[in-house]
């Protein structure tokens, strides 16, 4: 190589002169300005592709783009990333209009002079690589001839590949290994919709007797339903006309009295000249999966327990028990962005259950597959749920199978019971202490905002109310009761049902009952508590809103109602005994008296004769 001498020793020289010293196609693109060539190597795009300089330099890079990839081009530029390589084999045209093959690498960076960004694009040529490709392609062509008038050999050992090498012979021998163990039905075909070959799986589904007798037949020798026959040819015709490839598409087909139900790629192929030369066709048969996911589907409605499938962070399915479980409807979760139903988990658990989606999907062994964590429902309502997981197969590719049930009214009945039990563990011989500890516990348990404890006493003809906050009313009478407060209503249906009253802001009572006057109540909620046979005790809870009275509500006030007739029982049997105990001192102290007073009236007769003899 002739030596080429630098007279202006600089960076822009040195820079021209290292890009005509390589072989590939270097060129600085603008992607703010229309993707403006603003450098070049311009000795090798003019022994190349026969550009001059000015013929570019200025201009759209992608004005020499073939029309086919200028779409794919255009997103690997918005794509390309900074310091990371992106690549693809794309069509460029030369001066003459003539397409040769290049594989673009392209990579992004900022100017540092103006701090914009460029793109780094690097053209490689591929005109070798597809001039093999082109000799292979006609051989491949010639074996097919071959077939044809040879039907009975086998496809790919027909002639023993001379020409190529055997490296090149093994592959063939690899392909059609995979060809026919795949579970796809695959065929090609020409332009003309002439079998051009097929796997096993494919001819076994047609009810061919040997996949090399399918060459050179067409639809219309195997297939016997018109409307299926103009349906396919209408199909891989479209794909042949448009070039355009035709990817899942659903379609039914009765074979053997049994509908099938397949999912169909539709894809042209080309030869080296960018020409359509057929078509090449794939069917997924979903038979069994449909099958057994409508069974799955069928048993997994009729559960009891909520059913989800997440893979890759989406719900792929959810029953109908997961649906009213947490108020969405399937088209809405299944339309989420990924981890998006993280929403559904209360924040305090969230991240416990990211740490387990990880170790779930990263094959880790200390996931647990068994636990409980709170949710939260469309309503904002926080619930508690129990969890139980399964790693499956979905689609061909893992992913976790949840069952969820819910245990809000669990997790409520065990607090309850704890705070009867604390309560309980803490009462004392102050039978008013015990009743208003009670009654806290009902307003924290129900949220609340106060809670009595009304007590007729029938013999003394008056009413005594006991608040959660220690305040004590009493009335003389009953008229006077039922004049002044809203609770008397409860006594007015002799029986221990709840009661639920609402509105009762706008009753009559408004501006005579002292709770009214102190507290913005808009409803009550209680129930009369049996003693001896008569409902003269009496429970309830005032609400500042109108709740919506669940199980959860009349579980509590049942065993609030339970814990006071309890204690109101215990209070009785404590002061039947200290009576008892009352009148067992009074029994003892008569005695110790008489015992003392007889032996006083014994004692004097005796001393008054002492020394007498009989």
């Amino acid at each position: 190589m002739d030596t080429e001498y630098l007279h202006n020793y600089d960076l822009g020289n040195i820079s021209h002169f290292i890009l005509n010293q390589i072989d590939d196609l270097i060129v600085i693109l603008n992607p703010t300005n229309d993707y403006k060539i603003e450098l070049m190597n311009a000795d090798v795009f003019k022994s190349t592709l026969n550009y001059r300089e000015e013929n570019l330099l200025g201009k759209s890079f992608l004005r020499i783009v073939h029309q086919t990839h200028l779409q794919s081009v255009i997103k690997l530029f918005e794509k390309g990333s900074f310091l990371k390589q992106s690549r693809k084999n794309i069509k460029i045209l030369d001066s003459e209009g003539n397409i040769r093959w290049f594989e673009i690498n392209t990579i992004a960076f900022y100017d540092n002079n103006h701090n914009q960004k460029k793109l780094f694009v690097k053209l490689k040529s591929l005109s070798e690589k597809k001039e093999l490709e082109r000799k292979l392609q006609e051989y491949e062509i010639a074996i097919k001839r071959i077939s044809k008038k040879l039907p009975e050999i086998h496809f790919w050992k027909l002639v023993s590949p001379k020409s190529l090498d055997d490296k090149l012979y093994r592959s063939y021998e690899f392909l059609q290994t995979i060809l026919e163990n795949i579970p796809q039905y695959i065929c090609w075909k020409d332009k003309n919709l002439v079998y051009l070959g097929c796997n096993k799986k494919y001819a076994e589904f047609m009810g061919v007797n040997s996949f090399e007798t399918i060459i050179g037949k067409t639809d219309n020798e195997l297939i016997q339903d018109s409307e299926k026959l103009n349906f396919l040819r209408n199909e891989e015709r479209e794909v042949i006309r448009s070039g355009s490839p035709q990817f899942e598409k659903i379609m039914k087909w009765n074979k053997n009295e049994k509908e099938h139900l397949l999912k169909a790629n539709r894809i042209p192929l080309f030869d080296l000249n960018d020409n359509i030369v057929g078509i090449l066709i794939s069917y997924n048969d979903l038979t069994e999966l449909m099958e057994s996911e409508q069974k799955f589907r069928e048993i997994t409605e009729q559960s009891v327990m909520a059913v989800i499938i997440i893979q890759d962070g989406l719900i792929h399915y959810g029953n109908q028990q997961f649906e009213q479980l947490f108020g969405y409807k399937s088209e809405s979760f299944q339309s989420w962005e990924p981890f998006e139903f993280l929403k559904l988990v209360h924040p305090d658990d969230r991240d416990h259950i990211k740490s387990q989606t990880y170790n779930r999907k990263n094959g880790k062994n200390n996931c647990i597959h068994h636990f409980q964590f709170k949710g939260i429902k469309k309503t904002n309502q926080i619930i508690w749920l129990e969890l139980y997981s399964k790693r499956i197969k979905y689609n061909g590719r893992l992913a976790d199978l949840f069952m969820l049930i819910d245990i809000t009214e669990k997790k409520r009945y065990q607090n309850l019971i704890t705070e009867l039990n604390i309560n309980f563990l803490n009462f004392t011989t102050d039978i008013q202490s015990n009743i208003i500890s009670l009654l806290n516990t009902s307003v924290k348990l129900l949220e609340g905002v106060l809670a009595l404890h009304i007590f007729k006493n029938k013999s003394e003809e008056n009413i005594k109310i006991i608040t959660n906050q220690k305040d004590i009313y009493r009335f003389k009478s009953l008229d006077h009761f039922k004049d002044q407060m809203f609770v008397s209503r409860f006594f007015n249906e002799q029986h221990d049902f709840p009661q639920f009253f609402i509105d009762i802001n706008e009753s009559e009572y408004v501006l005579k009952d002292p709770f009214m006057q102190i507290y913005d109540l808009k409803s009550v909620y209680g129930k009369l508590i049996k003693t001896q046979d008569k409902y003269d005790e009496c429970i309830c809870i005032f609400f500042d809103k109108i709740p919506r009275i669940t199980h959860d509500h009349q579980l509590v006030l049942f065993l609030i109602s339970a814990a006071l007739e309890i204690e109101q029982k215990r209070w009785e049997v404590r002061n039947h005994l200290k009576t008892q105990n009352s009148v067992l001192e009074e029994m003892n102290q008569f005695k110790s008296d008489l015992l003392t007073r007889t032996s006083h009236e014994l004692k004097t007769p005796l001393i008054s004769i002492k020394g007498f003899r009989i």
